[in-house]
Formats: C-alpha cells, sequence, structure tokens
C-alpha cells in the first residue's frame, strides 16, 4: 500500500498543455528525488460534498511559483478537481509502471487528432504525463493547441490488471476508435486486410524524446502521399535548404539512407 495522505496544500490551477503537478518548494524534502527515467507519482485526497476523493498524478520535478500545488487546468477537470480549494499529498510509492494502457478517444474528432499522429504521440506522450487511472478522461495535446480526450479503460501491470499506474519508456498504449467513429468508417466487420482504414485500433509503444530536442512535424495530405506512393511508416529523406549546414546535413542523412539501405 502506500503512504496515507499527509502534507496539506493549497492548489491552484494553470494553464498548461500537459499532466504534471508542480509542488511547492516547503514539500519537496518529504518526496523522492526525480531519477532519470523513473516517473514519480503522488496521491491527491480531498472532500467533495461531504464525500473523500482520492486521485494519483504525475510530478516531473517541477516546482511550484507560490506554495499552493500547482495543477493544469485541463487535469484538475480531468479528475473533478476544479471546484476543491485544498488536497493532501503524499507519494504513491506502491503505483506499479504499466505494461499496456487501452485507451479510446471520445470523439471521432478526437481520435482523428491521435490517428493522424500515431508517431507523435509515441514521441511526446511521456512529456505530458506519466500516471494513468482507469475509468478517467486524459487530455493530451499532439498539434500545437489541438487537444484530444481520451478515456483509461483498462490498465495492465507486469503481474495483471491495476487500477492506477505509471507510464515509463516501453509502456504501450492501445488506442481503440470511439463507436461513433468505428461505424462511421465502416463498423460491421468486412473489409480486407485493415491496412488502409481510418477505424482500426493501433499501438504506440512510448518513448522518452531526447532532452533539448525541439519537435519536427511535418504534414503531408493524403492526395500527396498518394501522389509520391509515401505510405505510413515508409522512411522519408528530407533535404533542408537555406541554412548552412543544410549541405552537410543531406549528406549525413543520404550517407545513413545508404548505409540502412
Amino acid at each position: 500500500r502506500g503512504a496515507r495522505c499527509q502534507m496539506e496544500s493549497k492548489i491552484a490551477f494553470v494553464p498548461s498543455q500537459h499532466s504534471f503537478a508542480s509542488v511547492p518548494r516547503r514539500l519537496l524534502g518529504q518526496l523522492p528525488r526525480i531519477g532519470a527515467g523513473e516517473p514519480v507519482a503522488l496521491r491527491l485526497c480531498w472532500t467533495s460534498g461531504g464525500e473523500r476523493r482520492e486521485a494519483v498524478v504525475g510530478w516531473g520535478g517541477g516546482v511550484a511559483a507560490g506554495d499552493a500545488l500547482e495543477l493544469p487546468s485541463a487535469l484538475a477537470e480531468a479528475l473533478g478537481l476544479s471546484s476543491a480549494r485544498a488536497v493532501h499529498v503524499s507519494h504513491a510509492s506502491s503505483l506499479p509502471l504499466a505494461v499496456r494502457a487501452t485507451l479510446a478517444p471520445e470523439s471521432p474528432e478526437d481520435w482523428a487528432l491521435v490517428s493522424g499522429g500515431a508517431a507523435r504521440l509515441e514521441e511526446t506522450a511521456l512529456t505530458q504525463l506519466n500516471v494513468l487511472t482507469a475509468g478517467t478522461r486524459v487530455p493530451l495535446w499532439l498539434d500545437g493547441a489541438a487537444c484530444a480526450w481520451l478515456r483509461v479503460s483498462e490498465l495492465h501491470a507486469a503481474d495483471g490488471p491495476v487500477a492506477a499506474a505509471r507510464l515509463a519508456s516501453g509502456s504501450e498504449l492501445h488506442i481503440a476508435p470511439p463507436v461513433a467513429a468505428a461505424a462511421a468508417a465502416g463498423g460491421g466487420g468486412g473489409g480486407g486486410d485493415g491496412g488502409d482504414s481510418g477505424g482500426g485500433s493501433f499501438v504506440a509503444r512510448l518513448e522518452q524524446a531526447p532532452r533539448g530536442w525541439p519537435p519536427l512535424a511535418l504534414g503531408l495530405s493524403a492526395a500527396a502521399m498518394a501522389a509520391r506512393r509515401i505510405s505510413p511508416g515508409d522512411l522519408v529523406l528530407l533535404y533542408a535548404r537555406g541554412a548552412a549546414a543544410a549541405g552537410s546535413s543531406a549528406a549525413a542523412a543520404r550517407g545513413a539512407a545508404a548505409a540502412a539501405g
């Protein structure tokens, strides 16, 4: 069992595109040090409508600007914390690591965002969250200000199903389309090998993005991909122009591609 909630703190809501709490400096000494690649979870307890509520959130080492525990506004909404004014905080030390998590976008629009950005999801999910709880909603930002909402339906650790778990490199996210999206895509069943269907689920294996590397995002329409005979998952060689290092970068990319071939 994890430690009981014991450190009391006011909470403040901040507009952030991630789901990490930021801890007041006065509480830092009572929490474990952040290790490389080791996710830390916090257990929050509060009272709402006379009932005791509890949730787990991720902490990535962030320090709050003031004396209150800072929570991203979207995360507070997802956990039902928006009306709370104070919480008790403890380290959720017994939370296992997730081997597999199954999530479903809440709408066809959310499905379009995550299915169109599967590679981006693998690279950036761990920069936005490191804890999941079954039955809760999760916000993910995949394309600038575009936020997709997903609901966690199942969590599995190494020894079986769990109610909550931490995420780390190697955890798998199984993303299934919402019922409405699957039905709109042709639902009933038939149909080929599934390779070009927009209604199928997919798996994203999470990896930690290199520190200090800004994301590079390129968009290709379906028509542009078809005209150039590009399929999802293909290796595409890019040539940069206009920068001093463009020639050397292109040469290095050509050499890497030749070596790989």
